[in-house]
């Protein structure tokens, strides 16, 4: 069957902990292929809202935190953010469209105990920073083999993934789960799938005075163009 969307589903929330100068969000039009008849929920879109401390995900409790140790990442604050669902974790055909309004780097936070999927590899640039998904259930099956930390707090680690686009345009990105090929590959978390990937979008400058020299951390980071749904 078609990968299209099938539902078009997210709600604005307003952010009133951050002051910030933008208005509108950059992310538009959040949607995905899941068809599943009691999963009628809806993506959370806190504009200019990524900060530690924010709600993670609409369908658990967790929130987006800094590394024990380490300052909260300074090209983060302010972003866009999309609250996605743990639930779709499992969808191994799962296709999240969302579209932006102008220029923009696109962070995909993604599962630090796992290789990444294909085209997270293929597309973005694994920044060499994370941040944590905390305030997890120590019982949790998402976060099994996890020690709670010092403070008592069960966390998982995610690795800060990026790619810049130059225009605006639709963005797609795939599923969550490991590929069929990797999925016995890991040994001590085997059987256990990745924490769903968080996504923020923070808009960038045009491409003259910006996307065409971006850095991370030093290292160039290549503008790739992105593929528009039709």
């Amino acid at each position: 069957g078609s990968q299209a969307p099938r539902r078009l589903h997210s709600v604005e929330i307003r952010n009133h902990g951050i002051d910030h100068d933008r208005k509108d969000s950059v992310i538009h039009s959040v949607s995905d292929n899941v068809d599943l008849p009691k999963t009628r929920r809806f993506y959370g879109l806190v504009p200019s809202g990524m900060r530690d401390g924010v709600r993670a995900f609409r369908d658990r409790t967790p929130k987006w935190e800094s590394v024990p140790g380490e300052d909260f990442p300074d090209g983060l604050l302010g972003a866009d953010l999309i609250q996605t669902f743990q639930t779709h974790r499992f969808q191994r055909k799962f296709q999240l469209h969302f579209s932006t309004s102008q220029p923009s780097r696109i962070y995909v936070f993604y599962d630090a105990r796992y290789s990444p999927p294909d085209w997270l590899a293929r597309d973005f640039v694994n920044t060499g920073i994370q941040i944590r998904s905390a305030g997890w259930r120590s019982n949790s099956i998402a976060t099994r083999g996890i020690e709670a930390d010092a403070w008592g707090n069960v966390a998982i680690p995610h690795d800060i993934w990026c790619r810049d686009i130059n225009r605006a345009t639709s963005v797609v990105l795939g599923p969550p789960v490991l590929s069929e090929k990797d999925l016995n590959a890991t040994s001590e978390f085997e059987g256990v799938k990745p924490s769903m990937y968080g996504i923020a979008v923070q808009p960038i400058a045009p491409p003259v005075t910006n996307i065409s020299k971006n850095t991370v951390d030093g290292r160039r980071v290549k503008a790739i163009s992105v593929g528009i749904t039709k």
